[in-house]
């Protein structure tokens, strides 16, 4: 059998090689948990973060269930609405 040339074998191999391109679709999904939200956020120390962080999985540990920084937020900011008078609409 005798060698091939290399650039021969990419050529045979380019022409009959089959090109086939994979669409991935994005994924999609009926979570509609952020419909009509929108985000409400500042830029703090990473020491808050951290300290909202442990207070989360302490209360989690407290209430018997996950607690989130969603929930703490919510929790926040009905507790500054009720300070100035303002009805607690935060929900989770």
């Amino acid at each position: 059998m005798a060698k091939k040339n290399l650039a021969d074998a990419l050529v045979t191999n380019k022409t009959t090689a089959t090109t086939k391109k994979r669409v991935i679709e994005p994924e999609t999904t009926n979570n509609n948990s952020r419909h009509n939200k929108t985000h409400v956020g500042a830029y703090f120390d990473q020491v808050v973060h951290q300290q909202l962080n442990l207070l989360a999985a302490e209360q989690g540990i407290e209430r018997n269930g996950k607690v989130t920084l969603q929930n703490l937020m919510g929790e926040a900011l009905n507790d500054l609405f009720k300070k100035y008078g303002k009805p607690p609409i935060a929900s989770n």
